[in-house]
């Protein structure tokens, strides 16, 4: 759904200069004037700048404006569902797709698009890019295809605000679930560290990895693409400072010379059939490291 213009683009009032030069240092005022006033505007709605002309120069100013232009809407999958981190890219309905915007869904499945130009465009979610746990399927476009030619093109006119300009995924590629418990070798829940799935097999328009980071206690529930095979395990990077209260950490530390050091725990290889549940990964010494940090989920990236 369309709204109409946001009156945010801008008349600008110039002072042009031609034909002479100045003799003397003088000053050269350049105003925007809100386009709702237009040339009545009350001086102090004005934006200025300065542009300053020493004797016997000549100088030039340019303005440029865009207008606000906004693209909202969400990504969902066949069942309606929300689908979170999915980059959504903006692209030319016509030209270099090198003119692209992105954006990344949030957990609602919702994106938005801003300082948009005026123009037509096409939106596509996972434009380019691989099946992963995130984007389980290849580049869809806006409203519900695979099909580019099938897609529809969005007219974006100036100052408009563009809603409910949603994404359907018609298909995904299936994703399992693996859960279990990370634990330290004294039974300790080793809460927020990270745990990964590397997937044995490397395919051009696959990527089968996958992580996700521990609870509170220690639980995790990973989703990884159905059929692939890998390893699960841990990984935790430790600084010295934090293993005051480890000998065998510290120990580690030291004998590599360095102020940290990376751990694992044991791996267990994983073929991804169905949902598992129960798998305990152990790291092998004690939960003494101090100050754990619950690490923060990185955001998703597009190469």
């Amino acid at each position: 759904m369309a709204r109409g213009p946001l009156n945010r683009s801008v008349l600008f009032s110039l002072v042009f200069l031609s034909g002479f030069v100045l003799s003397r240092p003088s000053t050269v005022a350049v105003s925007a004037i809100p386009e709702a006033s237009h040339s009545d505007a009350h001086p102090s709605n004005r934006k200025k700048s300065e542009v300053v002309l020493e004797s016997g120069t000549h100088a030039y100013s340019n303005v440029t404006s865009s207008a606000d232009n906004t693209i909202r809407g969400r990504v969902l999958n066949p069942a309606g569902d929300a689908m979170e981190g999915v980059c959504v890219t903006l692209l030319p309905a016509e030209g270099s797709a090198s003119q692209r915007k992105l954006a990344f869904t949030d957990d609602k499945g919702s994106f938005e698009i801003t300082g948009i130009v005026s123009g037509s465009y096409v939106i596509a979610a996972n434009y380019g890019g691989p099946i992963s746990i995130n984007e389980p399927f290849h580049t869809v476009y806006y409203p519900n295809s695979f099909d580019r030619e099938k897609g529809t093109v969005i007219n974006v006119g100036a100052g408009y605000t563009l809603e409910g300009t949603d994404i359907h995924v018609p298909k995904t590629e299936p994703v399992t679930t693996i859960e279990g418990v990370v634990l330290f070798a004294d039974g300790k829940p080793a809460a927020g560290e990270l745990v990964f799935f590397k997937a044995f097999e490397t395919i051009d328009d696959i990527d089968g990895n996958s992580r996700e980071i521990t609870d509170a206690d220690g639980r995790f529930s990973i989703r990884i693409l159905k059929g692939l095979t890998g390893l699960l395990y841990s990984e935790m990077s430790i600084e010295q400072e934090e293993a005051a209260n480890c000998a065998l950490v510290e120990k580690l530390i030291r004998d590599t010379g360095k102020t940290s050091v990376a751990l694992q725990t044991n791996t267990v290889v994983i073929r991804v059939e169905k949902n598992e549940i129960g798998v305990e990964l152990r790291y092998t010494f004690a939960g003494c490291v101090k100050n754990p940090r619950l690490r923060p989920a990185k955001p998703p990236t597009k190469p």
